[in-house]
Order: structure tokens, then C-alpha cells, then sequence
């Protein structure tokens, strides 16, 4: 474990090492690091007490406009962030730790600089020095934030909406804590500390004490001072070696508001007074410890000297659980920045286009399965271990979360299987929030379907099969691929360089060439069908084309005759099949690339060549290589010029429709029993985009789902006749799934 501190009083320090302590005493063959951020430079700790001194409204109002003004707020923790970063990622190199905790808000800063780009990739935690959390100890795109009152975690959530705070014991080491013998006294014996910079009227404030008839023990560095406080009662020292035993025996502790003062009266059961606290976090951490019970507020002089003539009450223990418990809880869960690839689909989501995909998925069901029974319990059982379907957004960062079954099973009045997709294409589904989720119903005598609908964010189509298989099948298999290769780990920067040329060159995709519609958006509309796997394979076979280039013909035949030449067409490429990475990872991971499909009244077999040779020439100009990289620059920029580029790029001025041949299972699968027939894929659209047109391969069956959306296309074009006819001229009468007795709803002689 790796813990950052930071040179400034001591307070930092005491933390840190109260954590250190925690964590060796948790774990005994721990290995763990303290590494002061600033460097162990006095200059930082000279400027600050040089300011709080000689300019406290400067300082006052800092503070001020760090809890107001976000933009101060952003600015600040940006300049921090950069500033600190470097020696942060040093320290991570070396000390390459599981774990890292942050005493200081520099490396709060820093921290949260190097999750935003990608370079944290371990969980992060942030323990306060001080009981009031300002707003630089708060980072949403860090682990956890571990504080000690119900206020400090209000506190965190305004500053950082979405961070993760818990409520833990005060974080100071053992040999601070605990309660001692009190000796009775005919006077109070009063403990006064200004902590370490000795910040606050420390002559006035004993004179207070004294005025109260309490006999003072303090220390300060500076002689001067020093000489200042001789007197009657009161005993003066250049620094208290154990200010714990001095604490223990102490009837009262008054400090400055200084945060290890605080914790460590409070972890040693003394009574505790706040005067004259230091600008900006000191006045906040005397109200909040007063808010809870902890502490007693002296605004005065006065109010002090009133408060020790009168009754003292110990604050209440703290019941609340150690602080390595709750470290230990985060280990293994790091968040993880939103990827450029990913955040594509968030920005481009509209209200009246949102991306979600999904599958309908057609089982063979006996009459005894309880089936919402038999997906909670897998959703319970399964879903924690999946990373796509366990994690949501927080701002622009990934959080781990542990899947509750009551958030993502849905119920539906629907039977008929398109009517379930174009719910999948309108399902409320957030990455902020519920990401994903599942409907089931009956579409036959011994059929079920089970519709899930998946925000596009979480990832793309072979991510969400694969997940739905490990999650839903009785054998929790993984997605089977056949790899292509490994990558050149040097390819050449001319290559890509090749390649974003090339895709800068495909240009806007010029005028629709399909119908126009009415217009009015309806969310999108589906309709499925299923083709025959070996009919269609053989038909490839025959003409010498992959089943790709065959699906990808059928679609153009679909629309020939429109008007137009060519449409240009967004077909995505994975690059999960290359590379040592796992197949079935959370994100997207594809690179689209342009082609242009001939569809001009042609011969088939005419334009099953030139397909091919689209999609050959498409493939080898380098443009998914250009895609990778230009979204890789990308996601070094701002967010908002990530949003930007998606909403500009991310339409129908470059591309008129989607197009996606995925592959799928040829092995026997089964859920609750049952066979799982057919698998039928739900794309979303674009804006702009009316039509999207997607193909698995799922055991006997290649599953083709038809994403519409009426106000763009023409409904009178009938795209799904249309492709039935094509692939009947193209497969011949084979190609098109006969009816089942299991019970498929048959549509223009079609299986849907």
C-alpha cells in the first residue's frame, strides 16, 4: 500500500501514519509506503502559515471561493493535479502498489488527475486530516472517502456528487488514543495546543483558561511567546514530546481547531473546546464537531473562560468500524475513466435516438419454470462478476456496483417478439443508473423469450452477447471466437496515419437516398427474422463470399431500386479477435468503417462482387487503424469537446445506415432447461439514421434484427419484405427459416 502525506504542520503526518498502523495491524505482511507529495519541501508549509498569519481574509476568502465557485473549485484542483501528478506516478512506479491512500488534498488533486487520464489503475481512498472535509479532500473519480461524522459525509457529497463515503473511527494512531487516569484536582487541569504552526492567540487564550481558575499546559516554538505565558499556573514548553499523556490526564483540551488535535482529544475521551480557529477549515471543523456532539464552539475569549467554570462532559465514543475494514472493502475494485470509445455512445444519445442495444432470446420452456424466479436468481447469483453488467457512471468514471435483481428485472405486457424489441430500443436504461435489464414472457405454447436491453455505453454487441451468455445459460459459457492474429505491436505510425486519412477522406455521405418518413419520431421500431444458418453458408460458399459479405448483400439487394447509386453504410469491425485481451471485456471495442453499398438495379451476383470487393478495399485503406487512433486522441481531450465530436460525427450527415455480422454460438445452450433456439440482435439507431440492420450466428439460425425508425425511412418501403425477398433470391427458398412447431410467430412467410 502506498500512503501520501504531505509537509504541512503535522496533522498530515498523524493521519498517515494512524493508516499505515491500521493497515500492518489488518494485514501483518503488509508492505506499506509513506511518501510526502510535497516532497518534504518547507516551502509549501512556510507560505501557507506565512498567509493564515499575516493575511487571513486572503485566506479566508480562498477558502470561500473553493466551497462557491466551481469554476475556482475546478481550476484549483486542476492546477494541483498537474502540479503533483508527476511525483504521484513516480511513487506509483516504484513502489507498484495494490492500494493507495491520500492524508493530504494534494494528492487528492493528483490522484484524481491520473484516474481521469487513465494512468490510476488501482483503487484510491481518501482519509481527511481534518473532521470538516473542504472542498480539494473531494474527488468523485476516487474509491472512497473515509470520514467521521454523518456532516463531514454531507460535506463530501456536495462537493463530489456521486463519491463513495463512509463513516469510519477517528484515524489516529494507538499510541494517541485511550483514556487516562485523572488525578482529582482543586483546579482543571487544561490542556491548550495550537498545534503544530501555532496558529491562534495562544497568550489570549490562556489568559481565558486562567481567568477560569484552570492551571494551563501548552507549548510553543518561539521564545518570545514563550516568555509571554510565564506565570502562576501555568506551565510553558518549546514542544510536548507526548501530547497523548498530557491529553489522557487533561480535564479539557482547547486547540485552534487543528484536525490531529481534535481527533486525538476526542480518541482519548477528553473533553474538547474550539477558540479562535483558523480561517476557512478551521471555523468549519469547529462546526461540525459542534453539530455533532463532539466538541463545544467558543466563538470568544469570554465564552471560553465561561465554558470552563462550567460542566465538562467527555464527548461519546465512537462505535463506528475501523478504518482498515472499510479500505479492505475496496480492494480489487478500482474505478476506471470512461474510454473515448465508450463515452461516443453516451454523448450521442438523444431523448428521441438513445442508444441501447440488446437480443431477444427464444428458449425452448418447460411448464414448471418459474422464469422471473430463474432470472433474479442468476441476476443475484452471476451478475456481481461480470464487469460489464457490475459498474455504472459516476460524472465520467466507472464504479464498481453490486447488481440488484429489483433494479434490473422488468415486467411487459407483451407477447409478440417485435413488440418486445421496440421496447428493448425505448427501455429506460442509463449508465448512470440502471444500465441494463431483462424482461421475459411467453411467445408461444412451449416458448419464452427474454428480452434484455443494454445502454450501448457498457459495450458494444459481442461484449453484451457475451455477457448475456455467462449470466443466463445453465453452462455460463464464455462467448467462443476464433482469434486473427496478434497485432503488430510496431505498426508503423505511416500506417496510421494511412488510415485516418483515409477515413477523413469517405466525407459527409451526402444526400439520403432511401424514402424520407413522416417525420415524427417513434423511437425506433423492430422487427426480427431468422434465417436459415446452413442454407445461407452454403449460398456463401457457393458464390465464394464470406457469410459477411453475403449478409451485407442481402441488405443492398434489399434496397436496390431506391434511386440512388450507393448508400453509405457504418459497418463496425471488432478488435476483440485480435490481441491477447479477453473477447468478452466490458467497453467497446470497435472500429467502424465506411462503405459504400451499390445499390443500382444490378444482377446479384454482380453485386455480390462488388460488395465484397467495398468491404476488401474498406478493410485494407486502414480506416478502422484511423478510427482507433483519432478516438484515442480524443480521449485525452476535455469532456465537453468529447461530446462535441460525437454529436457532430456521430449522424446522418456521414452515414445513411448501420450494419452489423456479428458472431455467436453454434453449440447447444440452454437456460432453465431449455434449448436456446434463436438469439435475434437490437440495434440502435443514429440521428439522423433510420435504419440499422444486425446478424448473429446462434446454433442452427442466423438471428437478423431490423431496427426502423419511421420519421427517417419511409414505412411504405417494407425493408423487412424486402430483405426476405432478397435473401430468398440469394439463398434461395431455404434461406428463409420455416415455421417450428415450438412456436414462432410467422409473419409473410418469415419466422420473426
Amino acid at each position: 500500500m502506498l500512503v501520501l502525506t504531505g509537509s504541512i504542520g503535522a496533522g498530515h503526518d498523524a493521519a498517515a501514519a494512524a493508516v499505515a498502523e491500521r493497515v500492518a495491524a489488518r494485514w501483518p505482511a503488509a508492505s506499506v509506503r509513506v511518501v510526502d507529495v510535497l516532497g518534504g519541501s518547507a516551502t509549501s508549509e512556510r507560505v501557507y502559515a506565512t498567509c493564515v498569519r499575516t493575511l487571513p481574509w486572503l485566506y479566508a476568502l480562498h477558502y470561500w471561493l473553493l466551497g462557491h465557485v466551481a469554476v475556482f473549485r475546478a481550476g484549483t484542483r486542476a492546477v494541483l493535479g498537474r502540479l503533483h501528478a508527476r511525483a504521484v506516478d513516480a511513487a506509483m512506479r516504484v513502489h507498484r502498489p495494490d492500494l493507495v491512500v491520500t492524508t493530504v488534498p494534494e494528492g487528492v488533486a493528483a490522484l484524481g488527475h491520473l484516474r481521469r487520464r487513465g494512468r490510476l489503475p488501482v483503487p484510491a481512498v481518501v482519509v481527511p486530516a481534518d473532521p470538516a472535509p473542504q472542498p480539494l479532500w473531494c474527488d468523485a473519480d476516487l474509491d472512497l472517502h473515509l470520514v467521521t461524522t454523518p456532516e463531514a459525509a454531507r460535506r463530501v457529497a456536495r462537493y463530489a456528487p456521486g463519491a463513495r463515503v463512509e463513516l469510519v473511527d477517528h484515524p489516529v494512531a494507538a499510541v494517541r488514543r485511550g483514556t487516562g487516569p485523572r488525578t482529582s484536582r482543586s483546579r482543571r487541569r487544561v490542556y491548550v495546543t495550537t498545534g503544530s504552526l501555532g496558529f491562534g492567540d495562544l497568550p489570549g487564550i490562556v489568559a481565558a483558561a486562567r481567568a477560569a481558575g484552570a492551571d494551563v499546559v501548552t507549548a510553543h516554538a518561539d521564545p518570545a511567546v514563550r516568555a509571554r505565558l510565564v506565570g502562576p499556573g501555568v506551565e510553558v514548553r518549546p514542544w510536548i514530546d507526548d501530547p497523548a499523556a498530557e491529553l489522557r490526564c487533561a480535564d479539557a483540551v482547547v486547540t485552534t481547531g487543528g484536525g490531529a488535535s481534535c481527533f486525538e482529544a476526542l480518541a482519548c475521551g477528553t473533553p474538547l473546546l474550539v477558540v479562535d480557529p483558523v480561517p476557512g477549515h478551521g471555523r468549519d471543523n469547529a462546526l461540525v464537531l459542534a453539530r455533532a456532539g463532539l466538541a463545544r464552539y467558543c466563538r470568544t475569549h469570554r465564552d471560553l473562560t465561561a465554558a470552563l467554570r462550567g460542566d465538562l462532559a467527555a464527548p461519546p465514543t465512537s462505535t463506528a468500524p475501523d478504518l482498515a475494514g472499510a479500505v479492505a472493502s475496496v480492494l480489487g475494485t478500482a474505478r476506471a475513466p470512461l474510454r473515448a470509445e465508450d463515452a461516443l455512445f453516451l454523448d450521442a444519445a438523444t431523448g428521441s435516438v438513445p442508444q441501447v442495444l440488446g437480443a431477444r432470446i427464444v428458449v425452448e420452456s418447460g411448464p414448471d419454470v418459474d422464469w422471473p424466479a430463474l432470472l433474479a436468481e442468476r441476476v443475484l447469483d452471476r451478475a456481481a462478476g461480470l464487469e460489464l453488467l457490475a459498474r455504472r457512471l459516476v460524472g465520467r468514471t466507472w464504479v464498481p456496483v453490486v447488481p440488484d435483481p429489483a433494479d434490473h428485472l422488468a415486467s411487459t405486457t407483451a407477447t409478440d417478439p417485435d413488440a418486445l424489441g421496440a421496447e428493448v430500443l425505448a427501455a429506460p436504461v442509463d449508465p448512470r443508473g440502471t444500465g441494463w435489464r431483462l424482461v421475459s414472457t411467453a411467445t408461444g405454447p412451449r416458448e419464452v423469450t427474454i428480452a434484455a436491453a443494454v445502454h450501448h455505453t457498457l459495450g458494444d454487441g459481442l461484449a453484451v452477447t457475451d455477457a448475456l451468455v455467462r449470466l443466463l445459460t445453465d453452462e455460463a459459457a464464455a462467448l467462443p471466437t476464433t482469434r486473427r492474429g496478434e497485432p503488430d505491436p510496431h505498426r508503423p505510425a505511416v500506417a496510421t496515419l494511412r488510415g485516418v486519412a483515409a477515413l477523413a477522406g469517405r466525407g459527409f455521405a451526402g444526400r439520403r437516398p432511401l424514402p424520407r418518413g413522416n417525420g415524427r419520431g417513434n423511437g425506433g421500431r423492430h422487427v426480427g427474422r431468422a434465417w436459415d444458418a446452413a442454407a445461407v453458408r452454403r449460398a456463401a460458399r457457393a458464390h465464394g463470399v464470406s457469410t459477411t459479405v453475403l449478409a451485407l448483400t442481402v441488405l443492398a439487394e434489399a434496397l436496390a431500386g431506391t434511386g440512388a447509386p450507393t448508400i453509405r453504410t457504418m459497418v463496425p469491425l471488432t478488435a476483440r479477435l485480435r490481441g491477447p485481451g479477453p473477447t468478452g471485456a466490458a467497453g467497446n471495442r470497435t472500429a467502424a468503417v465506411a462503405i459504400d453499398l451499390p445499390i443500382a438495379p444490378m444482377p446479384p451476383t454482380d453485386r455480390l462482387v462488388r460488395v465484397a470487393a467495398a468491404l476488401t478495399a474498406a478493410q485494407g485503406s486502414g480506416q478502422d487503424d484511423g478510427a482507433v487512433a483519432v478516438l484515442a486522441v480524443l480521449g485525452r481531450m476535455p469532456a465537453a469537446v468529447q461530446r462535441a465530436f460525437a454529436r457532430l460525427t456521430y449522424r446522418s450527415a456521414f452515414f445513411h445506415l448501420l450494419a452489423s455480422v456479428m458472431p455467436g454460438v453454434r453449440r447447444p445452450l440452454h437456460i432453465g432447461g431449455g434449448r436456446v433456439r434463436q438469439v435475434v440482435p437490437i440495434l440502435p439507431l443514429a440521428p439522423g439514421v433510420g435504419l440499422a440492420f444486425g446478424v448473429i450466428a446462434w446454433a442452427d439460425t442466423l438471428g437478423v434484427g431490423i431496427t426502423l425508425g419511421d420519421d427517417v425511412v419511409d414505412p411504405a418501403l417494407d425493408v423487412p419484405g424486402r430483405v426476405d425477398a432478397a435473401v430468398s433470391r440469394l439463398c434461395g427458398p431455404a434461406g428463409l427459416r420455416p415455421r417450428e412447431e415450438h412456436g414462432d410467430v410467422t409473419v409473410g412467410g418469415a419466422v420473426r
